[in-house]
């Protein structure tokens, strides 16, 4: 479950810096579900499927 929530938290990562102004080296306040991770950002809100 670990590596599936770090895998997340990279993905995240990889689509925020894609979008938002500001570039960031990692992610604070992701909230995890059973089948997602999400995050919210300046520009928009942000998911991914683990």
């Amino acid at each position: 479950m670990k590596a599936r929530r770090k895998r997340a938290a990279k993905a995240l990562l990889d689509i925020a810096n894609d979008y938002e102004v500001k570039q960031r080296k990692f992610l604070r306040n992701i909230r995890f579900t059973e089948t997602s991770a999400h995050w919210s950002g300046q520009a928009h809100d942000y998911s991914v499927a683990l």
